[in-house]
């Protein structure tokens, strides 16, 4: 199954709960609020979907939302906020109950974890892939460097959590 929506030009903003079981859920906007569910998750022994948000400017994760890709293997989250900034105060998961866990990539040229955010790619034998990139545009539109992320692992299992100074800061 499959959910796609996109306001190019303007705001996407989800709200309510959007579940597709095991498929891919897609939001494209000029700019994103995630402030509900959106859920990939697989029930069964299937692996878990797959989740894209992508924006031309901002992306918020709002505090009290969940973004989750999980299954018996880890699922996909990738949130990008291409020319803007990208603020997860929420939950993101991409955990797999039998296998690896998933992959979790958050770009943009400003990335933060603030509050009470979560991103977990663990898994029952071993974690996948977590990422934060923070992606600069140089004078040349061919060249683009990325720099450490503003957050750090807690334990082997890629949970992340912000550092208390960011979370001083906002």
């Amino acid at each position: 199954m499959q959910m796609v929506v996109s306001a190019p030009a303007d705001q996407a903003v989800n709200l309510g709960q959007i579940l597709v079981e095991g498929g891919r859920a897609s939001l494209f906007g000029a700019s994103l609020a995630q402030r509900g569910i959106v859920s990939a998750s697989s029930v069964g022994t299937d692996a878990a979907g797959r989740i894209v948000f992508r924006a031309k400017k901002e992306v918020t994760l709002a505090a009290g939302s969940k973004t989750t890709a999980d299954g018996a293997t880890g699922g996909t989250v990738t949130v990008q906020a291409q020319e803007g900034t990208n603020l997860v105060y929420g939950e993101v998961s991409a955990k797999g109950a039998q296998g690896k866990g998933g992959t979790i990539q958050l770009l943009g040229e400003r990335v933060g974890l603030v509050e009470s955010a979560s991103v977990d790619a663990s898994g029952a034998t071993g974690a996948a892939r977590c990422s934060l990139a923070a992606i600069t545009r140089a004078r040349t539109p061919r060249s683009r460097t990325r720099r450490r992320p503003t957050c750090r692992p807690t334990r082997r299992s890629l949970r992340m959590r912000p550092k208390r100074a960011m979370a001083a800061r906002s």
